[in-house]
């Protein structure tokens, strides 16, 4: 097939050489041409393949900063989760402290309020004891 294409061809331009010529600086034009296209497809090709890897670069390295600060925030929040559990055992402990006081604060006040008509003098015995425990009870 392209033995009787090149045939023809070589026919065609033998009886004029001014076609021949023409022919061969077409040819050359067009070869010319599509080397010159490919070349300026593949710098594109290679542009934009470098547009890609600065964009991957500097995505990873924004990619490594977001995980250590992640890391940096987690640690600092498990440490805040302890502070608050330690916070929180603290004013549990302080609060039944402060409960058991309120409770015994109300025994004494309730002893007191109903101590018998002959032991309410000035220095009864359960004023004076009523005193000294109220006293262990503030300095405990």
């Amino acid at each position: 097939m392209w033995g009787t294409i090149v045939k023809s061809a070589v026919g065609f331009f033998s009886g004029s050489s001014i076609y021949l010529y023409l022919a061969i600086v077409v040819f050359i034009a067009a070869i010319g041409g599509g080397f010159y296209y490919m070349d300026y497809k593949i710098q594109q090709k290679d542009k934009t393949i470098l547009e890609f890897q600065d964009a991957l670069t500097f995505t990873g390295t924004e990619l490594n900063k977001t995980i250590l600060t992640n890391d940096k925030n987690q640690k600092e929040f498990d440490k805040y989760k302890l502070d608050q559990e330690k916070n929180l055992t603290a004013l549990s402990e302080q609060h039944k402290k402060e409960l058991n006081d309120a409770i015994a604060y109300q025994k004494i006040k309730g002893e007191i309020t109903h101590v018998k008509k002959n032991d309410d003098a000035p220095n009864a015995p359960i004023l004076i004891d009523t005193i000294n425990r109220l006293w262990q009870t503030n300095t405990n």
